[in-house]
């Protein structure tokens, strides 16, 4: 048992970065019991604000390795800020038992298609989610960091009617791997001039894309966000540099827009492997950084059926 006072820091943390709900709202169980493969296990979480004007947007949220859905939403406060906006998340968790760090397997080719594996549990998810809340079918965004920005990456290529808008944080571009060894080297080194392996294709996606990466990056190599960029926009779109100077709090950047704002790439000073802004003391986050989670929602705001 932790001490109480170790327990009671841990509630108060967890309470400060949103990972709970307010009154009127809720953070629990998704609807999604049973999969292909059987039980959800652990099962999807959602937040519900307490306030709900009609039909509302809907962020799937992916966590990176040795996270879940609760440490997700306490790093990056995604539950405040949907409070404050009025809109749903929805935290898939990887199954018990799938990887040893509890990452998705992005890399894994059952992986890489429609209707198979993680992505098609993720996409249950969502349906469950749409048949039980009063969601807007032309506002579902998705966001994902490390891992799950590499889930993200193959979720808008394989299912790209589906999305609105996507954020891929700190991850790697959709089909460049098939194995672990192989997921390893992109990581490390860059994609280089891999071919892609995937049956799905980034072109396929039309709608807009967030990119962030942080130069400091050990575990990703920060190169990997050009190849997003450019297999979301086309290698041929010219890209428009808008430089970010640091403000004494915050870690300067680099805005890199491609394909008229469609597809966007911030480059953060300094920034390593982890959460941009988010919540200081949680799973994998910098609060130096900007702040991900708002910059995300202006884009997918801006983004959005007009």
């Amino acid at each position: 048992m932790a001490h109480p006072a170790a327990a009671a820091a841990l509630a108060s943390l967890i309470a400060a970065s949103g990972a709970t709900a307010p009154v009127g709202a809720s953070f629990e169980r998704g609807f999604m019991s049973f999969a292909a493969a059987g039980p959800v296990l652990p099962p999807d979480k959602i937040f519900v604000p307490s306030h709900l004007d009609g039909p509302t947007a809907l962020v799937v949220v992916l966590h990176g390795c040795e996270q879940d859905a609760d440490a997700i939403a306490a790093s990056t406060r995604w539950n405040a800020l949907a409070e404050k906006e009025g809109f749903l998340v929805l935290y898939p968790n990887q199954q018990w038992g799938q990887n040893p760090y509890n990452c998705w397997n992005w890399f894994l080719p059952l992986n890489e298609a429609p209707g198979f594996g993680e992505p098609a549990m993720i996409m249950a998810a969502i349906w469950a989610a749409k048949a039980n809340y009063p969601i807007d079918a032309s506002r579902v965004y998705i966001a994902g960091i490390s891992a799950g920005g590499a889930e993200a990456a193959t979720m808008l290529s394989c299912y790209p009617d589906s999305f609105a808008a996507g954020a891929i944080h700190s991850g790697v571009a959709y089909g460049i791997a098939a194995d672990i060894f192989t997921a390893q080297d992109v990581m490390k080194d860059g994609p280089g001039e891999r071919s892609r392996l995937g049956v799905c294709d980034p072109r396929s996606f039309k709608g807009s894309l967030f990119i962030l990466q942080g130069s400091s990056d050990a575990a990703v190599n920060p190169v990997n966000a050009d190849r997003l960029a450019t297999d979301f926009a086309g290698k041929s779109s010219t890209p428009a540099v808008i430089a970010v100077a640091p403000d004494g709090e915050t870690y300067g950047y680099q805005r890199i827009d491609r394909a008229g704002g469609r597809v966007r790439e911030v480059l953060v000073d300094g920034l390593g492997h982890a959460w941009s802004g988010g919540a200081a003391g949680a799973s994998a986050t910098d609060p130096r950084g900007p702040d991900a989670t708002v910059m995300m929602w202006s884009f997918f705001s801006d983004s959005r059926p007009k």
